[in-house]
């Protein structure tokens, strides 16, 4: 099942690492997780669906960059800081999310709510032997089915994300 690409609803909106804004943008509308097709990556083959991290519907605080996977990650991340993906769940059920992170000291956390509601934390993060050395942290959720908002709140920063992957359990 090759991985699908979660895309914002306006990509306008993405952030422009020359110029970050700490005022949070709009989201126009919600995203289909079934839309275009990423480059291959052996990590992403089993996703059901992938968010890229830099391809949000709204942020405060955030900075894109390149990264050495094959899509740009987020970062500069600092407590307080958000970012919000508009997503539509194919079907309910049981899901695991994997968060494609990078801490050279094994520093950040973070919150995942669901429409608003707590949906899983991540409370401490592999350390890594530098900022584009990716780790993969897994999380059991579970979804519903329908448009929903997922926000991520970063509450210590001190890592990059550059991808989560959402398969069916």
């Amino acid at each position: 099942n090759p991985a699908q690409a979660a895309t914002p609803a306006d990509p306008a909106q993405a952030a422009n690492p020359a110029d970050p804004s700490d005022q949070p943008s709009t989201p126009s509308s919600s995203t289909e997780l079934q839309s275009t097709s990423l480059e291959p990556d052996p990590l992403l083959a089993s996703c059901d669906a992938v968010i890229e991290a830099a391809k949000y519907d709204t942020m405060s605080g955030i900075q894109v960059q390149g990264s050495t996977e094959s899509m740009d990650n987020i970062g500069w991340l600092d407590p307080g800081d958000w970012v919000e993906y508009s997503v539509s769940i194919p079907s309910a059920g049981s899901y695991t999310m994997d968060f494609r992170v990078a801490s050279p000291e094994g520093w950040g956390s973070f919150d995942v709510l669901n429409g608003g509601a707590a949906l899983t934390s991540i409370p401490t993060l592999p350390k890594s032997s530098g900022w584009q050395d990716w780790k993969t942290v897994p999380r059991k959720v579970s979804l519903s089915s329908g448009p929903t908002n997922l926000r991520i709140n970063i509450l210590n920063g001190g890592f990059n994300l550059v991808w989560i992957c959402l398969t069916r359990a």
